[in-house]
Formats: C-alpha cells, structure tokens, sequence
C-alpha cells in the first residue's frame, strides 16, 4: 500500500470507521442509533392539546367569509370610534390652548 507521513490508507480507513458511541461510521448502511432523549415526544399535556383545538377553531372560524365580514365590520367601527376620540382630545388641547393664551393676554394687559 502507499504510504503518506507514516499512514497507510488502511490506517486511516481503520481510523475513520471508529465513531463514537452510537453512531454508525461513514459509508456504513447501519441506521443510526437513537438515545431516549432524541426520540420526538408526543405531547401528553392537556394544555397542549387544549391549544391545539383553540387553534384549529380559530384558524377554522377566520377562514369563513362570513366571519371575516363581521370582524371587519367590527375593526372598522373601533377605527372610527378611536378617532373621534383622537379628534375630541384635539379639540380639548385646543380649547385649554386657547383659554390659556387668554388668560396670558389678560395678565398682560394688567
């Protein structure tokens, strides 16, 4: 066999089917071996499972048209009724702008 800094290929392929503990070596056909901690969980919580049917009954109600309408019915009115009410603030900053300015004048003119 060749040999490269002392190594002969059969070194290094001996070398290189060493793995560690539970994996197989490269080129091996062999599955890899799973330890109980990487095996996937199937969520026995009942929490879970709760979210998961609030989800799909979410998810179930937003994609009816019907629903969807009313809720943006719903937003619409709130995004009116929000700024009459930015648009009333506006008008009070105003009106306590104004009686300010006033009083100021009046101060002055004394």
């Amino acid at each position: 066999m060749h040999k490269t800094n002392d190594h002969t290929h059969a070194d290094t392929y001996n070398q290189a089917s060493e793995s560690p503990q539970g994996a197989a070596p490269f080129g091996s056909a062999q599955a890899p071996a799973y330890t109980q901690n990487s095996v996937p969980v199937i969520p026995q919580d009942g929490q879970f499972w709760k979210g998961a049917l609030i989800g799909v009954g979410v998810a179930l109600l937003i994609s009816n048209d019907t629903v969807q309408k009313s809720l943006m019915k719903g937003a619409s009115t709130l995004f009116d009724a929000a700024q009459a009410g930015v648009e009333e603030v506006k008008e009070k900053f105003e009106d306590i702008r104004a009686e300010r300015d006033q009083s100021a004048n009046q101060e002055a003119k004394k």
